[in-house]
């Protein structure tokens, strides 16, 4: 899995996540999966300059493309996680 982070609020590009390593899930169930990635010294600038005294920001994975044994599916919509702490 690999995804863009845009915030919801002006769609700016943060910076890109992505699994570590391939996650086994297996039929019928469901798993909680981490993903990291770091955010682009422009995106600290942006979100310092338009988000001032903000303690947190919304988000949304853009882009997001999930390689499932080999069929790989693209979300066009945006998915929105809420809101990550800027502390």
């Amino acid at each position: 899995m690999n995804a863009t982070v845009e915030s919801s609020q002006d769609h700016y590009q943060l910076g890109t996540i992505s699994l570590d390593s391939p996650v086994i899930i297996m039929s019928n169930q469901t798993s909680l999966v981490t993903v990291s990635g770091a955010w682009t010294q422009e995106a600290a600038d942006h979100v310092q300059n338009n988000f001032a005294g903000a303690t947190s920001i919304n988000v949304d994975l853009a882009y997001v493309t999930i390689d499932v044994n080999g069929i790989i599916i693209q979300q066009t919509q945006p998915i929105n996680v809420g809101d990550i702490p800027l502390t």
